[in-house]
């Protein structure tokens, strides 16, 4: 009987399990007090994942080097946030991702986003926000947002060298316009 709880509670309605990355007043002063002019914006904390320093680990070693700057570069001149504050669990090949209540959470962050530039990890934080835009393009809208693919492991994009080499071009591109060169 336990197991079938567990497994009730794991699919249950995304309404009852989600979780701000940051409880809403905390995300706006997060956002309010960063001087960051480059925020990044993940769809949740990998199973091992610390909720409280998000895309740090192996995605924030992947996108310092993106950006070709050092881990410590990275930290400081970004303000990382995750959509949700935990991991949802496994869906195929990749990470669940309940849509509908993340759109309710982007819906929230894109007030406090004005007049920063946005880096959207994946297509599911992209459409959480409304944008269906190509990897590696931007768009303005009360913000400027681009998306890079989702930095982890098990997405194919990154298994081609071109692919790499244009993530790199964009993502060093907007480390310079963010002025933290």
């Amino acid at each position: 009987m336990k197991w079938l709880a567990q497994s009730a509670k794991r699919n249950s309605d995304a309404r009852l399990d989600f979780q701000p990355a940051n409880k809403d007043a905390e995300s706006r002063g997060r956002i309010a007090r960063s001087g960051a002019k480059l925020v990044i914006i993940g769809q949740g904390p990998s199973r091992p994942g610390k909720r409280s320093r998000p895309l740090e680990g192996a995605a924030g070693r992947k996108l310092a080097s993106l950006f070709g700057v050092s881990e410590r570069e990275y930290r400081d001149g970004t303000l990382r946030l995750n959509i949700f504050s935990r991991w949802f669990g496994k869906q195929g090949k990749g990470d669940r991702f309940p849509l509908a209540a993340a759109r309710r959470r982007a819906s929230k962050l894109r007030r406090r986003l004005r007049g920063r530039r946005v880096v959207l990890l994946g297509r599911n934080v992209a459409r959480a926000f409304g944008i269906t835009v190509e990897y590696l393009r931007w768009i303005r809208g009360g913000f400027e947002a681009g998306v890079l693919p989702h930095p982890s492991g098990v997405n194919r994009w990154w298994n081609e060298r071109r692919n790499r080499i244009a993530a790199q071009r964009f993502a060093r591109g907007v480390w310079l316009k963010s002025g933290k060169a």
